[in-house]
């Protein structure tokens, strides 16, 4: 179960969509839940067309689920890797592919604050 998200908006470079889509949802998301600790699920969302959201907002969005009490390990772990600039790990990992642009990448650690629940039949 996990209370925080990890995000992650990006778009792949032009021409690059269904390569892209691939080594993420194939290589990516796997490698990343096993490189960063305390991430315990991935999920990846394409931007719908017919959405009211500016066109300067990302077209894809990952959300990694992160393991309750983790928040500080996975911010950790997210701000060691982005002091590398992105550079693979030696054993390979996280590698980002040449079909991402990686100029449209933003991503951060999101705690709750709040919570609505429908209760069917309330």
């Amino acid at each position: 179960m996990s209370d925080s998200l990890y995000l992650v908006f990006s778009n792949p470079r032009p021409g690059d969509d269904d390569e892209c889509d691939r080594w993420y949802r194939e290589e990516h998301m796997v490698e990343t839940i096993h490189v960063l600790p305390g991430l315990v699920s991935a999920q990846r969302f394409r931007r719908d067309e017919l959405s009211a959201a500016p066109s300067s907002l990302p077209r894809y969005l990952t959300a990694y689920g992160v393991e309750n009490g983790a928040d500080a390990v996975v911010g950790a772990a997210i701000e060691q890797y982005r002091t590398r600039n992105g550079a693979p790990r030696p054993d390979g990992r996280l590698q980002l592919s040449p079909t991402l642009d990686i100029g449209s990448v933003v991503s951060g650690l999101f705690r709750p604050t709040s919570e609505v629940v429908l209760r069917s039949g309330a």
